[in-house]
């Protein structure tokens, strides 16, 4: 048995150069269990960060690290 399971999101990240918020994060899971082998266990988002992590820098006062920078 293959579980998959995928959802849609608000907007919450803003496409490549834009400001505002557009698209969602869409997650994503995906497991597949080994007989002998590990099972495979996927569970992934579009975004670079974990929405939370957001959050807690802005809480925090803490600058966001840039992937372009």
């Amino acid at each position: 048995m293959v579980g998959i399971v995928m959802s849609n999101s608000a907007p919450s990240m803003s496409p490549w150069g834009g400001a505002e918020p557009f698209l969602g994060t869409n997650p994503i899971s995906i497991a597949i269990p080994g007989s002998s082998e590990s099972p495979v266990v996927l569970d992934m988002s579009s975004s670079v960060v974990a929405r939370g992590k957001i959050r807690r820098a802005q809480r925090m006062k803490e600058r966001i690290p840039w992937a372009g920078s």
